[in-house]
Formats: C-alpha cells, structure tokens, sequence
C-alpha cells in the first residue's frame, strides 16, 4: 500500500523543479547571447573591439565596464540654466575602429554626435567633446537633467549617464 503525498512535499517537489528549469533556461538563453550567433568562436577570431565590449556586457562576474564615460560635468554637479555646456568624455575607440560616440538630454531625441577630439583626429573618439546649445535643448530647473553617451562599436553599444542640477544664476 502506497502513502500518498503530503501537501508540503508536492510544494517543495513543485518548486525545485520551477527553479531548475528556470536555472537551465537562464543557461540556455546565456548561449545564445554568445557572438557569431550561439556558435562558439575563439577570442581571436573577433574583433578587438567586439571582444572587448563582449566581454565587459556578458561577464556577470566582473563589475560592469564602459566602453564610455562622461569625464565633465560629474555627477550632481550645478550647471548654470541658459548657458552652453561643454560636455566632455573618453572611450575605448580610436581611429581605426570606426567607433561612434553620441549624446542625448533628458531623453529628446535624436542622439546627438560627439565629435572625436583623440589623437588620431576628429574620428578619434578615444577623447570626444559635445557642446549642448539650446538649439538641441536645455537644461530644466533642479536635478532631473540627465546626460546619457552611446557608444557604438560594429553593432554594440554601451551607455554611460550622469544626472547634472540646472541652477538659475542670480543677478545682483
């Protein structure tokens, strides 16, 4: 004669299995997120800067990496409300990667350009610089104006934010 099942048993049967499929799924979609569609393919064969930027996203062992970053404004920083700011960073570009770096305010789109201030000239993104003017948008009252840079590498992309505080300049 066979005891049927407790209630708890069934749950935590139930539950080990949810969590093992869940766990196998996470492995299976991790594969397909490799390069080259799902097909294994040694470092070498990528490009360096597939490679690099591959290896900076997927890695969840490793603090995130940027490909990009703002140097200027930083973070909470008080900029002037009616002013052009100079807004300034650095990548992993240079100019023979045919890398791209671009600029969006407080989600107005289009991404704007960056234009390439490295070494290797204006397509030199390894340091870049953006003049925001209000012809593109400006910065609102208080600490809500995010400053977000895209970088765009042979179909990767990598972002980098700061939130900056738009302040009124008194006259006296």
């Amino acid at each position: 004669m066979e005891m049927p099942m407790s209630f708890e048993l069934r749950a935590i049967l139930l539950s080990y299995a949810l969590l093992s499929f869940a766990l196998w799924m996470n492995v299976s979609h991790a594969q397909l997120l490799q390069p080259e569609a799902g097909k294994e393919v040694p470092p070498q064969k990528l490009s360096p800067n597939k490679q690099a930027l591959a290896n900076a996203t997927l890695s969840p062992l490793s603090p995130k990496l940027h490909a990009v970053r703002i140097t200027s404004p930083t973070k909470g920083q008080q900029i002037s409300i009616g002013k052009d700011l100079e807004i300034t960073g650095i990548s992993s570009a240079n100019s023979t990667s045919h890398c791209q770096v671009s600029i969006i305010m407080n989600g107005v789109k289009p991404y704007q350009p960056a234009t390439g201030t490295g070494p290797g000239g204006a397509a030199d993104y390894s340091k870049w610089i953006f003049v925001l003017t209000s012809k593109y948008t400006t910065l609102k009252p208080g600490p809500a104006n995010r400053i977000t840079a895209k970088y765009t590498c042979e179909g990767i992309s990598s972002f980098y934010s700061v939130n900056v505080t738009g302040v009124t300049a008194h006259t006296s």
